[in-house]
């Protein structure tokens, strides 16, 4: 496990700029409650329910009431009889007594279908989810939508958007599952069940199978670092030795003064606010979790730009990074990338993840930003989510009718490599094996990387390549190494 402590990692450094000589494009193209309601008639009754296997008692007289709203949490040791409890509400097994009533109706579960069709769900410890899927694939296994006798996917991924903003859960829909982790893949399990109409959920030791990453660890190993996706690609820019200016701010505390010490050369306002503070986890799946509180870069904003911007020049580049985690500048990038157009600069952009998720409004807003970049640089879960398509190929064709004529997208696809794509032509490049150490902070290297190769005169191919191989160098280096 290579965890990372990051003060300010998710972008407290939002944009920087590279001098540049003009680049030629001629030839690129709600919750409920949990109280008791004895007001409400229960949803679910067991009544005196008994079980024997041979001479063994199983279950003896177990009786409860579930009213809507209620959560029950089921506990005893190894033997006790829970798990025979819950093959008999799935309908595995039939009891030798006492009876079962749903909504005040007795009913008998012949089979795990006649439960499940009578709404209770079932989320055993193992899920039964094939990973190598998307997460859609999975959600609608064995009751996919169809029209016309065809899989209607269009339906299929409008029902799971509704039901995963009524959750307010943020899964990408067409990540393979098994890219995921275990926890989430039990979030889809969950929604599995809800989307077959499920009333009554049944979670059968929901953290027994998750690995130690998702409960409690001791971490081998710790960083404490300056960071920030534009904090990350400032520091590779520096090692690769290419002139930039950061333009970001830094809050008002230790925290931000040691900031300071890494970034001299930087323009740095100083907020009222605490330093934003992100706990980065790297898994040892490759996994990677984000906790971040957002201190000063809540505040950041267009007035802490102007100043430093009068310092460009035209044909410079501008790398802006970070959008959805500065919310005060994000109300206003529809005006600041009007105006980096007007002052003649060239337009990167990385926006990183919405933390609302890709709603159709999220995926709006991004599109009229689109209008003003000349250089689009997203991963490829990105690409999917933005794009709305089911493919990486769709996906790419999509995004590039966004963009305007001259614009360049590049997909960062990890260790597959990266995809370049314009109006004309769409080329793939391969990436080096390498032994991962730590991936966070890797996309906001190759953005560094491949602006300094288009500030040195490169083609945007020798761009991309060197993209590549700067990030997964860094990726599998500690202390991280750039060259």
């Amino acid at each position: 496990m290579t965890p990372s402590l990051e003060p300010i990692s998710h972008v407290p450094l939002p944009s920087f700029w590279l001098p540049q000589t003009r680049f030629p494009f001629v030839n690129a193209p709600h919750a409920s409650s949990l109280s008791r309601s004895p007001s409400l008639s229960p949803l679910l009754s067991l009544e005196g329910i008994q079980k024997r296997f041979g001479g063994v008692r199983a279950l003896k007289g177990v009786s409860f009431d579930l009213r809507p709203g209620e959560i029950h949490a089921l506990v005893g040791k190894n033997g006790a009889g829970k798990f025979t409890l819950i093959k008999v509400l799935s309908g595995a097994h039939r009891p030798d007594g006492g009876r079962i009533l749903l909504e005040g109706r007795e009913v008998n579960f012949g089979s795990p279908r006649q439960s499940q069709a009578l709404g209770i769900g079932i989320i055993y410890q193992e899920t039964s989810l094939y990973p190598d899927l998307s997460v859609l694939e999975n959600l609608f296994m064995g009751r996919q939508l169809t029209r016309w006798g065809r899989i209607d996917w269009t339906r299929m991924e409008r029902e799971a958007r509704a039901l995963f903003e009524r959750l307010e859960l943020d899964l990408p829909l067409r990540a393979r599952l098994g890219d995921l982790g275990k926890a989430r893949g039990q979030l889809v399990e969950i929604a599995k069940a809800l989307l077959q109409d499920a009333r009554i959920l049944i979670l059968d030791e929901p953290t027994a199978a998750l690995s130690v990453k998702d409960a409690d660890a001791l971490l081998e190993h710790r960083d404490l670092r300056a960071g920030g996706a534009a904090g990350n690609a400032a520091l590779a820019l520096t090692a690769l030795g290419v002139s930039h200016t950061l333009v970001a701010s830094r809050g008002a505390d230790v925290l931000g003064d040691w900031l300071q010490t890494h970034f001299l050369t930087a323009v740095l306002e100083r907020s009222s606010a605490a330093t934003s503070i992100t706990v980065g986890l790297t898994h040892p799946d490759g996994e990677r979790t984000f906790l971040t509180h957002l201190g000063h870069l809540a505040e950041f904003g267009l007035e802490h730009i102007q100043g430093a911007l009068e310092l460009a020049h035209k044909g410079d580049f501008v790398l802006l990074l970070g959008a959805f985690v500065l919310p005060h500048l994000r109300s206003h990038y529809p005006l600041l990338l009007e105006w980096l157009h007007t002052l003649g600069l060239w337009v990167a952009l990385d926006p990183g993840w919405p933390s609302e998720g890709w709603t159709p409004k999220v995926r709006e807003e991004v599109r009229g930003w689109l209008e003003f970049c000349d250089h689009l640089l997203i991963n490829e879960i990105e690409a999917l989510e933005l794009s709305g398509e089911g493919t990486l190929e769709d996906a790419v064709h999509t995004l590039v009718s966004w963009l305007p004529e001259h614009s360049v997208l590049t997909v960062k696809r990890g260790p597959q490599g990266a995809r370049l794509a314009r109006r004309s032509s769409v080329q793939n490049f391969t990436a080096p094996r390498v032994e991962v150490v730590d991936t966070i902070g890797a996309g906001d290297t190759f953005d560094a990387a491949y602006l300094a190769a288009l500030v040195r005169g490169q083609t945007l191919e020798s761009a991309v390549s060197h993209g590549i191989a700067v990030a997964s160098r860094a990726v599998s280096t500690y202390p991280r190494q750039y060259v």
